[in-house]
């Protein structure tokens, strides 16, 4: 459950070869996980951050915002 004061974050970053999922409330990280990225016919990070959202109990409706890294990648 969300206090509906608080602002969920979803974080992505697919910059480098490990993918990076995590979840924020306010300024307080809840989870986090990274996942492998060189597959040429596999799309892991959002799987991952849907497990991760999974695991933490809460649905994608919850996310207020998303954040994603913008590297080399």
């Amino acid at each position: 459950m969300t206090d509906e004061r608080s602002t969920i974050t979803l974080a992505l970053d697919a910059s480098t070869y490990r993918g990076t999922v995590a979840v924020l409330r306010d300024s307080v990280l809840l989870g986090e996980d990274s996942v492998q990225m060189r597959g040429a016919d596999d799309e892991p990070l959002l799987p991952a951050a849907a497990a991760l959202l999974d695991r933490l109990e809460l649905e994608p409706s919850a996310v207020g915002r998303i954040a994603c890294g913008a590297g080399p990648g």
